[in-house]
């Protein structure tokens, strides 16, 4: 890692321009190569959602600046998303039913029509339907007994928040966290080491907060009922949504036969049919968005509260720098395997240039970046969390009790298994 500082003058104002060549060169004067990335060509449709999309999110930081999110949403957003969840699952339900029924002798068909269409709808209900089992994964899970004085902060942190605490910590090595369930009764948090190995122990406390903050922040995409409809719909639009079709030419060597025929005659009937279900599913999922994306607002308050406001700030701060310690740590894994990695990457962290921060803050500014689609603009969040009066932590994380945690984690040997 280069250490060392250049000078250079902006090609465009001429302004004297300090800079680390590890990293890009830009001019805080004029923000010339604020980006240095190309930009990608992007479909008219794509423009138009982005445009649309931070609109929205826009028009919501207005709205939460006036009216702090607390807690569940109205009743009538509440009872629309469950209403048009509702849908759904009698969607599925009903073509469930009706491979019953279409079996049932006399329904008015021959044999085998019957048994086609059972094993149709059948199929189709199936493949909709929303109670999947999730696919077996590794990773490095821990408990109670593997990590006393962890789980004693993650009960007073979800204490100070009001909630209920988890009983099981899942280490992956992405630079993210995570609220889910192992199962129905089984509600964890995942922990990017990535992440965790770069933040300070409030900023931890912070993070901790504002995972726990889901449980109790009334996101209704995290219910199994609206979060099921969601994945439902998309099932439904990939169903009908008609795939990549041979490339062999129309008119072949045996001529216009039913199936060329077939293939022709198919998308006009599924393409509009897909392009319903899609618009009803992008409805559905605007709504939901919208009331979790407050919802986000609301786990981000309850992490101030938990751990004070300037370690929350600077946890979503530290979220710009997402890709870069990803990508370091990829790199030390692959080119120094015996570098005890997290270390590594803690130290590439604290190598970053202020002038890179301050580039990938203006930058997130202006393109409103986000950790995922389901997130609010990630500035937008820290903005939010600025602009309100100061807290103190309620939650504090010592250095004595930071180090007695690391030792648990190290002692513990299963997070190393998340990188495997």
């Amino acid at each position: 890692m280069a250490t060392d500082r250049r000078t250079q003058a902006c090609p465009d104002c001429g302004s004297q321009i300090n800079y680390n060549p590890g990293f890009p060169l830009w001019c805080p004067a004029c923000n010339w190569n604020l980006d240095p990335q190309p930009a990608r060509p992007r479909r008219d449709a794509r423009r138009i959602a982005e445009k649309a999309a931070d609109h929205l999110a826009r028009r919501l930081y207005a709205q939460v600046r006036v009216r702090p999110p607390r807690g569940r949403c109205g009743h009538l957003t509440r009872l629309l998303t469950w209403s048009l969840a509702f849908f759904v699952h009698l969607l599925t339900a009903a073509m469930a039913a009706g491979a019953v029924l279409v079996i049932v002798p006399g329904f008015g068909f021959v044999v085998p029509v019957r048994v086609l269409g059972a094993v149709l709808l059948g199929g189709f209900a199936l493949y909709v339907q929303p109670f999947r089992r999730r696919k077996r994964q590794q990773y490095a899970a821990i408990g109670r007994a593997d990590a006393p004085a962890l789980f004693a902060l993650v009960d007073e942190v979800a204490h100070a928040i009001g909630g209920p605490a988890v009983d099981t910590i899942v280490w992956t090595a992405a630079f993210n966290a995570s609220y889910f369930k192992l199962s129905a009764r089984r509600p964890a948090i995942a922990i990017g080491l990535t992440l965790w190995s770069i933040l300070e122990p409030q900023e931890r406390v912070a993070l901790l907060g504002h995972e726990l903050g889901h449980r109790v922040n009334g996101d209704l995409r995290r219910t199994a009922f609206v979060g099921r409809a969601i994945a439902s719909v998309r099932r439904w639009r990939l169903l009908l949504e008609p795939g990549s079709r041979s490339k062999r030419p129309v008119a072949s060597g045996f001529g216009f036969g039913p199936v060329v025929w077939a293939e022709l005659l198919v998308p006009l009937i599924l393409i509009p049919l897909a392009l319903l279900i899609g618009t009803f599913g992008n409805g559905m999922k605007l709504i939901a968005d919208r009331q979790g994306q407050r919802s986000e607002y609301y786990a981000d308050e309850l992490s101030a509260a938990t751990a004070g406001t300037g370690a929350a700030v600077s946890l979503l701060n530290k979220m710009l720098i997402g890709d870069l310690c990803q990508y370091f740590m990829l790199y030390t894994l692959k080119h120094r395997p015996d570098t005890n990695v997290w270390q590594a990457v803690r130290a590439f962290a604290e190598s970053v240039p202020e002038a890179e921060w301050q580039r990938r803050s203006r930058l997130a500014a202006r393109s409103l970046q986000r950790v995922d689609t389901s997130h609010p603009p990630t500035q937008l969040r820290a903005s939010m969390l600025r602009d309100r009066p100061a807290r103190e932590p309620s939650v504090v994380l010592d250095s004595g009790r930071a180090a007695t945690i690391e030792a648990e984690l190290a002692r513990s040997g299963l997070v190393a298994q998340s990188l495997r």
